[in-house]
């Protein structure tokens, strides 16, 4: 082969070659952002995930990789507490997979669908919450996925309980118990028992709430391995400390709620041992003791209050900016689609004169 036709071939192809080794890195940037999500280390950059979203964003390529890009660069932007652009995200990788029967389509669907219920019920938007959290549980249906669709039950009766409806969150809770046990899952389907015994106590039914409050206690995680469920011992000690106070044996209500402040940097157990220990000391009349643990808990919850405000804000700031930068995207995008329009009017121009001059030139001559 003569040299200029092998340095023509090799320019020929190194695009091809290029794109071929681009489209290997994006793939497993995409494999290490997948496992990572799963297992809950950190995500690769906002940058590296852009650039491999931006890869897969076009219309050839098979859409589970589509929706597979865009899911995870949301969950870049949900680590990074910027609301806005995860839910932009999530909301395109649900656009691509609608009215898919993929099945691995629908289950990045339903994983969709369970981050935005997340971020919803952080914002107290309940009925949006509930919106997603039914998307996900029907598309969990769809794959059968059992495991997810209890999962999601579960959740669905935690709303129920969120907005104080309390008898019909422990009848979706025992449903849901029953159902744990039928596919085989007893030890999760004890724990979710912890909803009912919740609203049982809210409605002072104290002899039910004991019944399943043993039951729950009964669970294998509690003894097989306490420090594997640090958040969950300590919900289950303030759990028998309200039960305690409810039925006013103050001695052993103070016993649980003490115990369950040893976990109380998880969760909201600090502040609902503090409230317990204050409502324990004030049904016995401990004047010193109530002023203490009043202020404890006053604390905590202006704690709570004060990180929720600067979430917030954050969160404020970062939906003004995400509007601006949307806003300037629009205005380029009209620029440039007036520059093409332009551009092919000019040509169009040049096209028609370039014509009309070779036809005066042919009829002049003629």
């Amino acid at each position: 082969m003569k040299p200029t036709l092998r340095i023509l071939l090799c320019l020929t192809l190194l695009p091809l070659l290029l794109g071929c080794t681009g489209h290997r890195r994006y793939a497993a940037l995409l494999d290490e952002a997948e496992q990572a999500n799963r297992v809950g280390r950190s995500l690769p950059s906002e940058n590296q995930m852009l650039e491999v979203a931006r890869h897969y964003d076009r219309w050839w390529i098979p859409r589970k990789q589509r929706i597979r890009s865009r899911y995870l660069l949301g969950c870049v932007y949900r680590d990074l507490n910027n609301t806005p652009r995860a839910l932009d995200n999530y909301q395109q990788a649900v656009a691509l997979g609608n009215g898919s029967k993929n099945v691995e389509v629908l289950g990045y669907l339903m994983r969709t669908h369970s981050q935005m219920a997340g971020i919803f019920e952080k914002q107290r938007l309940l009925d949006k919450e509930e919106t997603e959290l039914l998307l996900a549980k029907e598309t969990s249906l769809l794959i059968q996925d059992t495991l997810s669709t209890l999962i999601f039950r579960e959740l669905l009766c935690n709303l129920l309980y969120n907005k104080e409806q309390y008898k019909e969150c422990i009848e979706g809770s025992r449903q849901l118990y029953e159902s744990f046990l039928q596919s085989g899952f007893r030890d999760e389907g004890v724990l979710s028992l912890y909803l009912c015994i919740k609203s049982y106590m809210q409605l002072e039914e104290y002899g039910l709430a004991k019944r399943y409050l043993d039951l729950y206690e009964s669970c294998s995680y509690f003894s097989d391995n306490p420090n594997k469920v640090k958040g969950g011992l300590g919900a289950l000690y303030i759990l028998k400390g309200r039960y305690y106070l409810g039925i006013e044996k103050n001695d052993s209500a103070e016993f649980y709620f003490r115990k369950g402040l040893l976990y109380g940097n998880l969760g909201n157990n600090e502040l609902l041992a503090y409230k317990g220990l204050y409502k324990t000391f004030a049904m016995s009349n401990v004047a010193d003791s109530v002023l203490k643990y009043t202020l404890l808990y006053s604390d905590a919850k202006e704690r709570s209050y004060n990180e929720g405000v600067a979430e917030a804000t954050i969160q404020a700031k970062e939906l003004y900016d995400y509007t601006i930068e949307q806003r300037e995207a629009k205005k380029k995008e009209r620029e440039a689609s007036w520059l093409k329009m332009g551009i092919l009017a000019v040509s169009m121009v040049s096209i028609l004169t370039a014509l009309s001059l070779l036809y005066s030139y042919y009829v002049c001559k003629g």
